[in-house]
């Protein structure tokens, strides 16, 4: 559902006081790609890195692509002054680059998450400057997992018949009456080839999983 996320379990500094954070979290030369959505459906989750609470956060230098639903998350309310996002090489994530909700009003669910895709937008984070969409070299993936996955789809039809024998005897016997849900998904969470994932070592250019020296 997400290929990274930390959180602290730190609070406020006195019953008042300001947010106070647990600690810090950098995340570098990674390469993420394929994350899944908790639901075939794809509408929830499905996120490269999910920015948590009460960590500051240095995001830098990583490839983050084709995640069902976002390259990195935003949208736990984290404040802003704790967050850089620099160097990263965001593509091919099916919903946006960056999801965001305004730190501060996300907590009720009050706000809704807005598709930034301009990955160098002034948000107010500490640092944000230097992401790309653009690979700028081609990535050794793996063709037709990469093909399924652009193309995945996910249908679903009502089959529910009022005069099926079962549903005559439940309107006589005072019950509702029933029917199915069929569903469908063209590919979902199917694991990727490992030696097509240890090629992505050392792909050209700066970001991404570097080979280990």
């Amino acid at each position: 559902m997400a290929a990274i996320e930390v959180f602290g379990i730190g609070g406020k500094k006195g019953p008042r006081g300001p947010l106070e954070k647990s600690g810090h979290v950098e995340i570098a030369n990674n390469t993420i790609v394929f994350t899944w959505s908790r639901l075939k459906d794809f509408a929830d989750m499905g996120c490269g890195i999910r920015i948590m609470t009460l960590v500051s956060y240095d995001i830098r230098d990583n490839l983050i692509g084709c995640n069902v639903l976002a390259g990195i998350d935003h949208t736990r309310g984290n404040p802003n002054d704790w967050v850089k996002i620099d160097g990263n090489v965001l593509f091919l994530n099916k919903q946006a680059p960056l999801l965001y909700v305004e730190p501060g009003r996300s907590a009720a669910g009050m706000m809704e998450r807005v598709q930034i895709g301009d990955m160098n937008a002034d948000l107010g984070l500490a640092s944000c400057k230097g992401n790309s969409d653009k690979l700028g070299f081609k990535l050794p993936l793996h063709k037709t997992y990469l093909e399924s996955f652009l193309n995945a789809r996910y249908s679903e039809t009502a089959d529910f018949n009022p005069d099926s024998p079962a549903n005559v005897l439940r309107e006589v016997m005072g019950l509702p009456k029933q029917g199915k849900l069929i569903t469908q998904v063209s590919m979902f969470a199917n694991r990727y080839p490992l030696q097509d994932a240890l090629k992505l070592f050392g792909a050209p250019g700066k970001a991404g999983a570097q080979k280990p020296e």
